[in-house]
């Protein structure tokens, strides 16, 4: 949802008769999100295609780019990634979560994602993700993040935004919960202290990991 509205509203400019597409391409942090992400985007008067599936890694989008831009001509293209690596769904991305091998992976993976963004003009936006429980993901999600603002200085298109990360932290520190939104009321979750959870609990399984 905050990744989708950073697009619209800051891109609003681009929508100014026909709508145009955007791609918004990811792992499970995308995947579960993608309902409100439709919604949002039709409200900004953007068409919208959600290309993400949970454990992916930044290795497997380049080639899930090709296609998009191919079959949709997407106006501009918004990517984040949680720094999967070394699971059974993203058999690209081979590194130990958190080693330098796994940056350095990671990087490369990148680098050509926007490599093919920029050798076909399209606009494409790096969104750093919000913080982890996990200290491991978090440290590695860091690294990664920093990396891919440091070669979108490098490609013409390309740019990084803070703007997930900032909505869904404290000053950039992990947060279970957040302030409710003036559109949210108690069926959608919002406690009497007028916090609502923002992230899966301690009692699950992947706690700190996903987006509730």
């Amino acid at each position: 949802v905050f990744t989708v509205t950073a697009f619209a509203t800051g891109h609003a400019h681009a929508a100014t008769t026909t709508p145009k597409t955007m791609v918004v391409i990811g792992d499970s942090l995308t995947w579960e999100s993608t309902s409100a992400i439709v919604k949002v985007a039709a409200s900004k008067k953007w068409n919208v295609v959600v290309d993400a599936a949970p454990a992916t890694a930044p290795c497997q989008w380049a080639d899930w780019l090709t296609a998009d831009i191919t079959n949709h001509h997407p106006a501009i293209v918004g990517v984040l990634s949680a720094g999967n690596t070394n699971g059974p769904y993203s058999p690209c991305a081979t590194a130990p979560m958190g080693t330098a091998e796994h940056i350095t992976q990671a990087a490369a993976a990148i680098d050509r994602l926007f490599t093919v963004a920029e050798a076909n003009g399209t606009r494409l936006v790096w969104f750093a993700a919000p913080p982890f429980a996990a200290a491991d993901r978090n440290s590695a999600v860091v690294k990664i993040d920093a990396q891919a603002k440091l070669l979108a200085a490098t490609h013409h298109g390309i740019s990084y935004s803070p703007s997930v990360r900032t909505a869904l932290s404290a000053s950039g520190k992990y947060v279970q919960s957040k302030p409710c939104l003036a559109t949210e009321t108690a069926a959608d979750g919002c406690g009497p202290e007028g916090k609502i959870m923002v992230r899966t609990g301690p009692t699950y399984v992947d706690y700190g990991l996903h987006l509730c």
